[in-house]
């Protein structure tokens, strides 16, 4: 079958997103008409009729406000009518924009649209995309934006197929007052060069390199996610969420599990096509989804905990193609051995996953790299001033690049053990991350990570849902960067907003100011580029997965454990206990999250020292005070622990763990004892009846993990290795 074939048979298979047919435009001056009004996301669900089509709710009903018993649990931000239908400054109705497809855009007179061929934007041009602009089923070559030009998507369905993307200027689709409310796709393709081995590509590989700005902004969902405000059981097609939605029929959603474990081979995370949404009163915020089924389990909702109810689908999605991203290293599914009583994650397995990445990195890093050894100095222009350097100078890499993403879905991203190639990177953007933010956005079926923050500070990571994640999901790389004194030059070039990158081939070339009158002086190198001040509020991550065999603990009763070291199957060590929160640095913001699964909830391993490329930094990560962290829940974690609330009661074959209450706490292999650390244990090792309940809803252990060490083999080593050992020497 020819490749254009396949495609269009594997999308209608899949329903991947809604397949534009191929096609060119009518005519060199076309233009996309503008979407009504009623195309809009409305501003909530429609109230129920007087007769209820669903039927009667069990209760008490839980709302936002009796969520848990210990703690308020923040709700997310609530948005004015005028937010889902109020359009302002659209970057697609500029009137000096020049078409894609008319021949007198391109300097040889040809709309680039043949597969495979690598394409750059005309400097000093926005170019704007349209639906007919290029064929759905054609897969383009690398496609480079200079750093003077934009490429501008109206706002008309639209499907791009690509090997990759270099940003040096802007890649816009809507912006922060013009959110789009076409279906807009931007698939990106590639083959994993090697089957397992961490390997380093470009950037732009299989993926958007920014070195410039990209804006993403679709429609706007609000509330991303919510929790149930009654029980579902099995055979429900009806479920009840504590806050009002605007999600519309034919979307995709997510029940996340209540149960214990939380793994590929058994989980009980659900995802259904919505029916409708109505609000159930009119003075009440309850608000009823049905779906398009019936669901297979229980997903409890009570005083102590509720599951979450979130929405994945977006009207803009950008994803790794579905020809070439899935692993092909699948089966087994899970193994097994002689000591754990259940099934865990092979080491050799799900580690070819090789789907799509967005790297926001600073301006001239990119530049320097892809330049180095074609020019002897690279110009940076600012917005007030120009300066020349040579292209090796490390601290080109404190030059910032800007990232914003609303109402996102990124699909079959992330490239397993390839460092660096996460859904979404902020890479050493430092003091630029108060530009940047990622909100109101999906990230499922991730084969590495959900956001990575880099040697970036003040970014804002907000409302976004993460589901089926390999590895740590919301993640803080190296826990502080800092630039050596000597990195600094006398330029004053921090703070500056670097606009545009390029080269030159001698150092008298003009212009080249070595003064920059609006800039601050650099920091001093103990607060330069820092992971800090970032705000991480509202987010979701379940179901994560570990890489290969959980540690053992039970010999060593969560204390002294193995160390773990960095391997071709294992790029980051601390992945054996993946988790939906990464913090090496706890000088951050979280609030109101959300983590279901993984190893732990929130894990904060202790680093003595900056790993990757802080290697060196005279700073100590662990000893950096918490800035916020308030108002986070976790569920369903822990199940990996044998000494902090798991209960290994014939854990291999009923993964619910049914519990039979015994006299003592005592393990005993192959017995029915159930062997718990769980605070409702007398001193006599009896289980009260109201704890029973309590695990028989399906508890949660390690929630928080403080502990852990990550470090270098030795100092003359680049190999990391984890010991996930609360009780490791010199650490807590």
């Amino acid at each position: 079958m020819h490749v254009r074939s396949f495609i269009a048979a594997a999308l209608t298979a899949t329903g991947a997103f809604q397949l534009v047919a191929a096609q060119t435009c009518s005519s060199s001056t076309f233009h996309d008409p503008e979407p009504t009004l009623s195309t809009a996301p409305a501003s909530g669900p429609a109230l129920a009729g007087a007769i209820s089509p669903f039927p009667t709710p069990r209760v008490p009903w839980i709302m936002s406000n009796n969520a848990s018993e210990v703690a308020y649990l923040p709700v997310q931000q609530r948005f004015p009518s005028s937010a889902f239908t109020t359009r302002t400054g659209c970057p697609h109705l500029q009137s000096n924009l020049k078409l894609w497809h008319d021949p007198a855009t391109w300097a040889n007179g040809v709309v680039p649209i043949a597969a495979g061929v690598d394409i750059t934007l005309p400097a000093n041009t926005q170019v704007l995309i349209s639906s007919c602009s290029i064929p759905s089923d054609v897969v383009l070559g690398v496609i480079t934006v200079p750093a003077t030009s934009s490429l501008i998507f109206a706002d008309a369905p639209i499907n791009i197929r690509t090997m990759g993307m270099k940003v040096y200027g802007s890649l816009i689709a809507g912006s922060e007052t013009c959110r789009l409310w076409s279906n807009i796709n931007i698939t990106l393709h590639g083959v994993r060069p090697q089957p397992t081995a961490i390997l380093s590509s470009n950037e732009w590989v299989k993926g958007i390199m920014v070195a410039g700005t990209i804006d993403l902004h679709g429609a706007l969902y609000s509330s991303t996610w919510s929790r149930l405000a009654s029980d579902v059981r099995p055979g429900d097609t009806w479920v009840f969420l504590q806050e009002p939605v605007n999600w519309e029929a034919g979307q995709r959603v997510l029940i996340t599990t209540t149960s214990y474990k939380d793994s590929r081979d058994y989980h009980e995370n659900e995802q259904f096509t919505i029916k409708r949404v109505l609000r159930l009163y009119a003075n009440s915020d309850i608000t009823a989804v049905e779906l398009s089924g019936p669901v297979l389990y229980r997903h409890y909702a009570g005083p102590e905990y509720q599951a979450e109810v979130a929405l994945l689908s977006r009207r803009i999605t950008v994803q790794g193609s579905e020809l070439d991203s899935e692993p092909t290293d699948n089966i087994p599914i899970s193994c097994t051995d002689n000591w754990w009583l259940t099934s865990f994650p092979c080491a050799d397995k799900f580690l070819t996953g090789y789907g799509g990445h967005i790297m926001v990195m600073g301006s001239a890093v990119r530049a320097s790299r892809e330049l180095r050894g074609q020019a002897a100095l690279l110009l940076v222009r600012f917005d007030d001033c120009s300066v020349m350097m040579p292209s090796s100078t490390s601290a080109l890499q404190n030059l910032q690049a800007t990232g914003r993403l609303s109402g996102v879905q990124l699909y079959r991203m992330g490239q397993t053990n390839v460092k660096g190639r996460y859904p979404i990177h902020f890479h050493q953007v430092g003091e630029g991350g108060s530009r940047s933010f990622v909100q109101d956005s999906s990230i499922w079926h991730s084969f590495y990570r959900c956001v990575s923050i880099h040697g970036t500070n003040s970014t804002r990571i907000s409302r976004n849902v993460a589901h089926d994640v390999s590895g740590f999901c919301y993640y803080l790389e190296d826990g502080v960067v800092g630039a050596a004194a000597a990195d600094v030059p006398a330029l004053k070039l921090h703070g500056c907003r670097c606009w545009l990158a390029c080269w030159v081939s001698a150092p008298n070339t003009p212009p080249c100011r070595l003064d920059c009158p609006h800039c601050r002086t650099p920091p001093s190198p103990s607060t330069a580029l820092q992971e800090e001040k970032n705000v991480i509020e509202s987010n979701l991550a379940s179901l994560v997965h570990l890489f290969g065999k959980p540690p053992n603990d039970m010999d060593a009763g969560g204390q002294f454990m193995g160390w773990t070291t960095q391997s071709d199957w294992l790029a980051l060590p601390a992945d054996i206990a993946a988790s939906g929160f990464y913090i090496t640095n706890p000088a951050n913001t979280f609030t109101g999250n959300s983590a279901v699964g993984g190893w732990s909830g929130y894990a904060f391993p202790s680093l003595d020292a900056p790993v990757g490329l802080s290697r060196g930094v005279n700073l100590v990560p662990k000893n950096r005070p918490t800035l916020v962290f308030d108002g986070n829940s976790a569920r369903s974690t822990g199940y990996w622990w044998s000494r902090a609330g798991v209960c290994r009661d014939n854990a291999r074959h009923d993964p619910d763990l049914a519990l039979r209450p015994a006299s003592s706490c005592n393990y005993s292999e192959g017995s029915s004892a159930c062997c718990c650390s769980w605070p409702g244990w007398n001193r006599q090792g009896t289980l009260t009846l109201s704890v029973l309940a309590q695990l028989l809803r399906w508890p949660s252990a390690g929630a928080i993990y403080f502990g852990g060490a990550l470090e270098y083999v030795d100092s003359t080593s680049s190999l990391l290795r984890y010991n996930p050992g609360r009780s490791v020497t010199g650490r807590y």
